[in-house]
């Protein structure tokens, strides 16, 4: 229990460290992973009914971004600066509309209503269905910044950075999948 409060720390603090301090993505970005991993691996643990869960997302997870990395290979999927700026404008909409709602739940004449509403499962799934799409978008997006940084060799400290980057956004997509298939059981 004691790791597991540590490593949920870590993984609040680190990935702060990681994109703000660049000469410390090395450091932060590994304790970053070791620490989600202690996280995700605890609470399968912890709680047995969620195994099954855990591992389907992770399976689902992996197959996404082996498909995500494969269509990037193959150019079937071309990262624009288009494309990078819909990915930045669809996650800032979600993260507005999030604390949109965080907000409204505090406001007595909303509560009901916007409860209702996030209660309806449909809506919930929609949500982590979009959501998955914007983690998939940023995963496209990590990939070219790093073929990118490779075609304009960037100084080797650069490596860390779009590693973190890579493996931050799979975290955020086994997340969503996790969020999917845990609304879908339910």
């Amino acid at each position: 229990i004691a790791l597991l409060g540590i490593a949920s720390l870590a993984t609040l603090i680190t990935p702060f460290i990681a994109i703000f301090a660049k000469k410390c993505t090395a450091v932060a970005g590994s304790i970053f992973c070791a620490s989600i991993g202690i996280v995700y691996t605890s609470s399968a643990l912890l709680v047995e009914s969620c195994r099954n869960e855990i591992l389907l997302a992770l399976f689902v997870t992996v197959a996404l971004f082996g498909a995500l990395t494969l269509l990037f290979a193959l150019n079937l999927i071309k990262v624009t600066q288009k494309f990078k700026s819909v990915s930045y404008i669809t996650l800032s909409a979600l993260l507005l509309t999030g604390i949109l709602l965080v907000v409204s739940l505090f406001v007595p004449a909303l509560s009901g209503p916007v409860s209702a509403i996030m209660a309806n499962p449909l809506i919930s799934i929609g949500l982590s269905v979009i959501s998955i799409m914007i983690a998939s978008m940023f995963v496209l997006t990590d990939l070219q910044n790093v073929r990118d940084a490779v075609n304009n060799q960037v100084p080797k400290s650069y490596e860390w950075y779009g590693a973190f980057g890579i493996i931050f956004s799979v975290i955020w997509l086994f997340a969503e999948v996790l969020s999917l298939i845990s609304k879908i059981k339910n």
